[in-house]
């Protein structure tokens, strides 16, 4: 197993970024995005003896000598089992065009019957008219509190899989996409996002979050937080120079949803809402 790969994992276990890992640590946070990079091939002895301090229950020897195990306890969690303790969630099947298009031609046949006379509309006559549109299906709702395991790439891999829709072009919004469901009695964004509604949103890779003007206050965001859960605000302010962002809500009741800062390295993903679905 190369370095990369124990990397991956290390993060995963420890439910932290390449960033807060290293000041968790007192590490340069720079070893980790070189051993990511595959420039630096190995994990020193220096760096191992920095996570065993913090982390004592890791086995120094699965970073040094290979051992099979990334923590010593007295489960011996290894590494193929290392995240199935964790509940599996229920699967999803992809859909096939046949259904996606069955599905567009009831929406359209309802639309016509609401159609003035005169409304030239374009029909979809058949499958190649659509679009493959990749998403993901999160079943937690937002705003929602979460293992801090979740939030790992190798988790969210192994435990969601990938599912294909076929949507028209015009509909097509983003390379890839993550459907969560807005929590039941979360108002923090209500009119714009209220509890209940299906927000399909796109992540921004985190070599971006410290860019001038990255994040849009007219926007709403989806934040992955290792203990607050799945949050959706805005992001009202940016500091990029001590790495703080201000989460803002939509509810005008500011005692009950007042403007908080936070880290942007507790954050695991920050995507960005795309569209979202009404459901009454």
């Amino acid at each position: 197993m190369n370095a990369k790969t124990k990397l991956q994992m290390l993060l995963t276990y420890t439910g932290e970024n390449k960033a807060s890992l290293g000041r968790k640590i007192n590490q340069v946070a720079q070893t980790f995005y070189d051993i990511e990079k595959e420039k630096i091939k190995s994990f020193s002895p220096e760096v191992v003896k920095k996570i065993k301090k913090i982390y004592p229950e890791i086995n120094e020897d699965f970073f040094l000598f290979d051992s099979p195990s990334i923590i010593v306890n007295s489960s011996r969690i290894s590494n193929e089992d290392f995240l199935s303790h964790l509940p599996e969630p229920p699967k999803l099947e992809n859909g096939t065009k046949q259904e996606a298009l069955n599905a567009l031609k009831i929406i359209q046949s309802k639309k016509e019957k609401e159609k003035p006379k005169n409304f030239n509309g374009g029909e979809i006559e058949n499958d190649e008219d659509l679009v493959p549109q990749k998403v993901i299906d999160i079943p937690i709702d937002g705003f929602a509190s979460l293992k801090k395991a979740f939030f790992a790439d190798d988790y969210i891999q192994q435990h969601f899989k990938e599912r294909i829709e076929y949507v028209r072009p015009e509909e097509r919004i983003a390379d890839f996409l993550y459907r969560v469901r807005v929590m039941k009695n979360n108002f923090s964004m209500t009119p714009n996002l209220n509890p209940g509604d299906l927000t399909y949103s796109e992540s921004i890779s985190e070599q971006f979050w410290l860019i001038e003007n990255q994040f849009n206050p007219e926007k709403i965001y989806q934040l992955w937080h290792s203990e607050r859960g799945i949050l959706f605000k805005r992001i009202s302010k940016h500091n990029i120079t001590k790495g703080l962002i201000t989460l803002s809500s939509d509810n005008e009741d500011k005692n009950e949803y007042p403007d908080e800062d936070f880290s942007l390295w507790e954050f695991r993903k920050i995507l960005v809402v795309r569209k979202k679905e009404v459901i009454f």
